[in-house]
Formats: C-alpha cells, structure tokens, sequence
C-alpha cells in the first residue's frame, strides 16, 4: 500500500499532468493501492482557484489516476470551500471518472447516518483485494469553511469534540468487519504544521489504533 499526502492546487498547479507523476511510477507500479488526500472540490462551473479557498476541475485529479491512483480521501479542511454546492459537484465528477477509472474508490462526503438510538457513523467504503476485504473510511477534525444554514455531518464526515467518544464507540466494531481497516483522519489546525504531536492527539490515535 502506497499513501500519498495532500494533492492541491495552489497557483500554478491547476493545469497538472501525468507528468508530474512521473519519478513516482515504479512506486506506483510495484503496489497494491495508492492512495491520495483530494485537498479541494472539483467542481467543473467554477474557476479554478488558489489558496484560501480552493476548486480544480476534474483533469486536476485525472492526472493522478492516470499515473496509477485509486483510492481518494475527500474529508479534509477544503472540502466546502464552495459550500454544499461544492461537496455534490465534487460527489458527481468523482462518479463520471469513475466511467473512465473504473478502480476508483473514494471516501469522506458519505455523511453520519441516522438510525435508531442516534446517528451512526459513515460507511466505510470497501475494498477488496485478493480476497481481502478491507474497509477504508476518511474523516475531518475541522473545516476551514462552515455553512451555518446547512447540516454539515450529513454533508461530510466530520469527527470532533462533539462526536469524537460515538466515533470511537461505534469504530471498533465497523472495523471488526474486514480483514483490515484503514482510516485517513485529518487533525486539527492548531497541530497541522508541527512536527510532532502534543499528548492529546497521541492518546487520540492511540485509541483509534485500539479500535481496529
């Protein structure tokens, strides 16, 4: 398994291609899955922008799935940049590769569910490889953008203060579900540039590492 970090389209990097991923083919040729962090909508009727506020149309993410990834993580800072508007534009052009990219898998705009008892976390999305059923789920600690007219956790797959101790809750036995489980969290802002992690975030993965 190869993960990648945030792709995003700062100025000038709208217009990537297979190209750029170039020195890292035989990487990508010797794995099983690579996976990548999508840092932004892709959302064809708007322009395309920079830094704080990011959109790339769908060639921006074709690039790298053209190079050889399959596996997408959406729930990150980014992903309402453009609103709710944003979050489905994105769902739709995930689908339309999909025509062209049929390996593709994606995960973090599912939303928390609604079920008897209160609301359930979102679906991890599966992958099967070899036989091996692996469940992969991406979520968010914090959005730079929050919509106070709009329901955000249907929206995204949010995971803060608020919902942290029923995520952890119902983690372990969504995980129990397959062979291995894979989980892309996105953290805080406060943490986002450091390189080390303070104790409570420490504890926090350790946790979820104890989930599954």
């Amino acid at each position: 398994l190869t993960f990648l970090g945030d792709y995003i389209p700062h100025t000038g990097l709208h217009e990537t291609t297979p190209e750029a991923f170039e020195r890292l083919l035989p990487l990508f040729a010797d794995d099983t899955l690579t996976f990548l962090n999508l840092e932004t909508p892709l959302v064809e009727s708007a322009p395309p922008a920079g830094f704080p506020a990011f959109n790339a149309h769908p060639p921006f993410l074709a690039a790298a799935l053209a190079s050889g990834v399959e596996v997408v993580s959406l729930a990150n800072n980014h992903i309402l940049d453009l609103g709710a508007a944003g979050v489905s534009a994105t769902r739709d052009a995930l689908v339309e590769l999909t025509r062209r990219y049929p390996e593709l898998r994606w995960s973090g705009v599912e939303g928390w569910r609604e079920r008897e008892g209160g609301a359930a976390i979102p679906a991890p999305r599966e992958l099967s490889v070899g036989g091996c059923r692996i469940g992969f789920l991406s979520v968010t600690q914090f959005l730079n953008r929050w919509p106070r007219e709009i329901a955000v956790e249907e929206l995204v797959n949010l995971v803060d203060g608020r919902n942290r101790e029923r995520f952890l809750a119902q983690l372990k036995s969504s995980a129990e579900e397959y062979g291995l489980f894979i989980l892309a969290y996105h953290g805080d802002a406060y943490e986002e540039y450091r390189r080390s992690a303070e104790s409570a975030k420490a504890a926090l993965f350790e946790r979820l590492l104890a989930a599954g």
